[in-house]
């Protein structure tokens, strides 16, 4: 008996550490532990690039890799002696290899550093029976990997990201429901929450939604910062003026501390408006607010600041476009145009650019500087992420010879002398 009593203190104990610990992390961004928001493109879709120490961790086709800063080289995250890496031709040697992922879904190419852990989801093609996706952590120096979370084979994992070993994901699956004698298949989404410091991880549901509630619901673009959790739930309804079907953005505040959701909103008196982006910036929340649900690229927004919890809203920047994204580091705030630029060129309207602008602002919103990427360089489709207040690094592909890839590194100490003109970028190519 007294020895279950040493045990169960000894749990109990190690519980409330564990707790104490994390809350006394500060609410703000903790280099190492948190989500880096500052790569994250405007898409929100994945980050293929993450800062680690001294180094950068890279996630290109089947392998994750490592960008030492110092020496410019970038290797296979596997430090295996007997191991080929990329060069390997048999498959089953290949997945033996510490730096291998598979990759075969779009939405789950990204890597997420955490604590000395880079996080990588396999991305199986999610329809394929008997398939899982699995969650898979590898040491900071490659030396280990491990599964961290097996998903059963009814669900798809489709956005995701690690904050403060708090793995966050969007999940969806198909559910069976019967309506008016007859079953039919309707989408459910949700996001999540595992614990993975827990010795049992079990999911958390912080919002869940199905397609009998909305059409075609989508929960995307999260972002985590201090204590709260951001994300857009994109869907469509039937408005009771026109009749009509039209797609809507909602943007929803997570409390990690309350456990409690809110609809992020500028003001209970302003009907129609729709808060249809967020980012964070200089310790605040800006969020982009338009009025009406038509698409329109070219009608007036409104860019407001607040505080980390959506409180104390305020007007910061008016004289912006729906079709304008934003982007943030630790320093500086990123307007572009190139949404607009983008679908100007696939023909979905006319726009008077045919390249896009960045204007860069300081703490105070004054504006110091505007700049263009290099016309010779394709990248994914939006605006990259911006990196670090120091850099950038993209990663670049050759289409014509797929070996032939490496990153790019913009030195951004250069801010405030470009003057609209394309900023110039170091290639670090990846030499096998």
């Amino acid at each position: 008996m007294e020895a279950r009593k040493a045990v169960v203190v000894i749990i109990i104990s190690l519980f409330i550490l564990s707790a104490c610990g994390r809350e006394s992390l500060p609410n703000a961004y903790v280099e190492g532990s948190d989500f880096q928001y500052m790569q994250m493109n405007d898409i929100g879709e994945y980050m293929d690039i993450q800062k680690g120490e001294g180094c950068y961790y890279l996630r290109h086709g089947d392998f994750i890799y490592y960008l030492d800063e110092t020496t410019n080289k970038i290797l296979p995250l596997c430090n295996k002696v007997d191991c080929l890496h990329d060069k390997e031709t048999q498959q089953i040697r290949k997945e033996k290899c510490n730096a291998y992922v598979a990759d075969n879904n779009e939405f789950c190419k990204g890597i997420s550093y955490c604590n000395g852990f880079i996080y990588c989801l396999e991305a199986t093609l999610w329809f394929d029976e008997g398939n899982t996706q699995k969650l898979y952590r590898i040491s900071a120096d490659g030396a280990k990997k491990e599964l961290a979370y097996q998903f059963s084979d009814d669900r798809w994992i489709q956005r995701w990201g690690i904050h403060r070993d708090i793995f966050y994901y969007v999940e969806k699956k198909y559910m069976e429901k019967e309506k008016d004698g007859q079953s039919e298949l309707i989408d459910a989404v949700a996001l999540k929450a595992i614990d993975l410091k827990d010795i049992v991880k079990r999911p958390m549901t912080i919002f869940s939604i199905t397609s009998d509630e909305a059409e075609g619901p989508v929960i995307a673009h999260i972002q985590c910062y201090g204590n709260y959790i951001y994300y857009l739930l994109d869907a469509a309804t039937t408005l009771e003026s026109d009749g009509e079907m039209h797609r809507f953005t909602k943007t929803y505040i997570y409390d990690l501390n309350k456990r409690e959701n809110k609809e992020l909103t500028i003001s209970k008196r302003q009907e129609g408006v729709q808060v249809i982006g967020c980012c964070l910036w200089n310790g605040r929340l800006l969020i982009k607010a338009v009025s009406g649900y038509e698409q329109d690229y070219f009608k007036p927004a409104v860019m407001y600041a607040a505080d980390l919890d959506g409180s104390n809203i305020e007007v910061c920047m008016e004289n912006i476009q729906m079709g304008h994204t934003f982007s943030c580091d630790e320093e500086y705030l990123y307007k572009t145009d190139i949404a607009m630029v983008e679908l100007s060129q696939l023909g979905f309207f006319e726009y008077d650019k045919d390249d896009e602008t960045y204007w860069v602002y300081d703490k105070e919103l004054k504006l110091v500087d505007t700049y263009m990427l290099p016309s010779d360089i394709t990248l994914p489709v939006g605006a990259p992420r911006p990196g670090t207040s120091e850099c950038m690094y993209l990663i670049y592909d050759d289409s014509e010879n797929p070996e032939n890839w490496g990153v790019l590194k913009w030195d951004k100490s250069g801010i405030g002398s470009y003057n609209g003109k394309p900023i110039e970028m170091e290639t670090i190519p990846y030499e096998g």
